[in-house]
């Protein structure tokens, strides 16, 4: 666990799972709390996660080819007019950071 954590007055879990987004409650769940991933709260957040608009947007953009972008490594900012926008890479990492996992359909 973090020694940040050492510095924060109370229990802010609560907080936290009421205000915050599914992929950071998945997070807290997960990291913080350490619980499994058959835990009856993780199970419900992580199909939020999955709900989630952010990375329901960087999943439709991905090509039938298998990549965003036609690229791997770029960093690109994204310009849908130009067909343009962060790689494969980048956007796979993005998905790990909201929570998907192998287990995503």
């Amino acid at each position: 666990m973090g020694r940040w954590l050492v510095r924060v007055k109370g229990n802010p879990g609560d907080w936290l799972m009421e205000k915050a987004s599914p992929p950071i409650r998945y997070r807290y769940l997960t990291e913080i709390e350490k619980r499994p991933a058959d835990d009856f709260d993780v199970t419900a957040v992580r199909q939020e996660v999955y709900a989630y608009k952010p990375a329901q947007t960087i999943a439709g953009a991905r090509h039938d080819d298998g990549t965003w972008f036609g690229s791997l490594l770029g960093f690109e900012a994204m310009n849908l007019n130009r067909k343009k926008g962060p790689g494969t890479v980048p956007q796979y990492l993005a998905l790990v950071e909201y929570g998907w996992g192998k287990d995503h359909p």
